[in-house]
């Protein structure tokens, strides 16, 4: 990989000039769990592909969330810690800045960033990497991509908000329905394009689940906005006895604050989520112990008919595991074999009971799935063409 550095006093930047440069800015350090890390990770390595570097960028303006003291914390170190650890996995552990809550820099300094942004032609925002406008950030084209559909839409009757999306120069979204009329989702002035999480197939080759392994959830327990309150809990909370009348275990990997007590009464299985996928290995591994994904959604993605596809459930199907998801209206890809979508407790044990009846032709197609729909291959040039990066 190039390396990004000032050269001289003006901050020329060395690189390979057989290749372009894109900055991805993402929430890592915001984050740092193993499914979030993996957004930004494949995003990074799809296009490196293309034959692009990327430089890593992180100016949220917030704090960021520390496992170790359990909380929001205003003390960046183990946000650091985690982002160069993660990005030594897509060879970035050289070639990223964090910029904290105060607008101090950490990795690449600020005339370093200049630097590699005058040297870059777009800044791809994935999630909210950034929000702010800053000088060394000018001249970049500019591209958003809306991983949380419906509630990103609403804020922007805000008026800063609404000059920030006004200065974008494509907007992306993980609504696959969106401009349709089936599609209830805020509107805006702006024009939404259809896209979907990638996945770097190679990181997630095909294994076999261990002998009796559960079929899991990753979810965080929280209640919404006040309009769409029920969320992942209420489907659950609606289903409670579930695990009583299948035959297989359920293991719910959650954050936040569930009531663990009344869910294991009802035979629901409960992990911490946060230690069960701190990271992007255990993230893997909590997948690979898996049998096949249980996937609930927030009500936002299923009340607006959305189409909303889990960046989980992805990584499930590349690994070959069978996926029974809550239905969101997509109709981007097949269902039925490999991939089963679910509305209520009789719509589980329908999909589960659907699976197990061929288990081996439902994996392999949660494979073929994956390979056909959301391999780096497959999303990324389609996401470069329609940015208008090609």
């Amino acid at each position: 990989m190039c390396t990004f550095a000032a050269a001289d006093d003006d901050n020329e930047v060395s690189w390979d000039p057989m290749k372009r440069r894109i900055v991805l800015a993402g929430i890592i350090g915001r984050y740092p769990v193993g499914g979030v890390a993996w957004c930004a990770l494949h995003y990074i390595a799809g296009l490196q592909d293309q034959v692009l570097e990327v430089f890593y960028l992180e100016d949220t303006g917030e704090c960021g969330f520390d496992p170790v003291a359990n909380g929001i914390s205003n003390d960046p170190a183990y946000a650091l810690r985690y982002i160069r650890a993660v990005l030594k996995l897509v060879d970035l552990d050289q070639q990223w800045a964090y910029i904290d809550y105060r607008g101090i820099y950490h990795g690449k300094s600020r005339e370093e960033v200049t630097a590699v942004c005058r040297s870059s032609e777009a800044m791809i925002n994935l999630s909210g990497g950034t929000w702010f406008a800053r000088p060394e950030y000018d001249g970049l084209r500019k591209i958003f991509i809306d991983t949380d559909p419906g509630f990103t839409q609403g804020r922007i009757t805000d008026s800063g908000v609404y000059q920030f999306f006004a200065s974008q120069d494509a907007l992306f979204t993980f609504a696959t329905n969106v401009g349709r009329s089936s599609c209830t989702l805020p509107p805006t002035p702006f024009q939404w394009h259809p896209t979907v999480q990638p996945v770097a197939l190679r990181f997630w080759p095909v294994v076999s689940p261990p002998p009796g392994a559960p079929y899991t959830a990753i979810l965080s327990w929280k209640v919404e906005n006040i309009e769409f309150s029920d969320g992942k809990a209420g489907d659950i909370l609606r289903m409670i006895d579930l695990p009583k009348t299948t035959a297989h275990p359920i293991v719910l990997a959650i954050a936040g604050h569930p009531p663990t007590a009344l869910l294991r009464s009802h035979s629901w299985n409960t992990v911490d989520a946060m230690a069960a996928t701190i990271s992007p290995s255990a993230y893997q591994e909590f997948i690979r112990q898996s049998r096949g994904e249980l996937g609930f959604a927030k009500s936002m993605y299923v009340q607006t008919n959305s189409g909303w596809i889990s960046d989980r459930t992805q990584c499930y199907l590349a690994t070959g595991r069978p996926c029974l998801v809550r239905d969101t209206g997509s109709t981007l890809l097949p269902t039925g074999e490999g991939l089963l979508t679910f509305r209520d407790a009789d719509g589980v044990r329908a999909g589960l009971a659907a699976i197990e009846a061929d288990y081996e032709r439902h994996g392999r197609r949660a494979r073929e799935l994956a390979e056909a729909y959301f391999s780096t291959d497959v999303v990324i040039p389609d996401f470069l063409d329609r940015a208008g990066l090609r």
